[in-house]
């Protein structure tokens, strides 16, 4: 996470609303709470919750997504 003022924060918390309750975290980096980061290591799916292409090699090799 970077730096920043309780200005941001409060800034942040008020245009989030209920929203930053109902995530692991307090924050959506896929929304506003990119914001709060300079940067993200890692795969962005992943961040999100799920490794997509990990997901969908594992979906394909049993069938259910089709090659």
């Amino acid at each position: 996470m970077r730096d920043f003022s309780a200005a941001f924060l409060d800034a942040y918390l008020h245009c989030e609303g209920d929203a930053v309750t109902a995530t692991v975290g307090c924050y959506r980096l896929e929304g506003l709470g990119a914001q709060l980061f300079t940067q993200v290591e890692g795969e962005h799916a992943a961040v999100l919750g799920v490794p997509l292409l990990p997901l969908l090699e594992f979906l394909r090799q049993y069938g259910v997504v089709v090659t």
